[in-house]
């Protein structure tokens, strides 16, 4: 059974450098094949982190059912935030101190990825480690 935190379940994934390839797990660290992570005073870490990074699934889905993680790049729908002056646009999920973000660094904007807008306006299209690319300027 996967572990629960605020109602939502507590899941990574490991992306896999050298082998350029994700690998699921759970917190216990049991999807992993193997005893690949540990958790000490509430803190997630790897057993071997060479050449690996662990993202953490934010509990939210996009508009197609997906589950968003963190280092996925989201594409915002033309309809989203329809007070921001860069509809339409992409970004990256990260975490600040507090709660996710969607992040765009190349209009200098970020905000709260809220359920709402990640259920109805948002998709993710790749992931930082595969598609870096996405990031660029003038993508989407």
């Amino acid at each position: 059974m996967v572990p629960l935190l605020a109602g939502r379940p507590i899941k990574f994934r490991i992306w896999l450098s050298g082998a350029q390839q994700w690998k699921a797990a759970d917190a216990d660290g049991s999807r992993c094949g193997h005893r690949c992570m540990h958790v000490e005073a509430g803190v997630y870490t790897l057993s071997s982190t060479e050449g690996a990074v662990l993202t953490q699934f934010t509990g939210l889905l996009d508009k197609n059912g997906k589950e968003i993680y963190e280092g996925d790049i989201l594409w915002q729908s033309q309809e989203a935030q329809e007070w921001s002056m860069y509809s339409p646009m992409h970004g990256l999920v990260g975490w600040n101190e507090y709660q996710w973000m969607f992040i765009n660094e190349v209009n200098n904007v970020g905000w709260n990825l809220s359920e709402k807008f990640a259920s109805s306006q948002s998709e993710v299209i790749g992931n930082i480690f595969e598609n870096p690319e996405l990031l660029a300027p003038n993508v989407g």
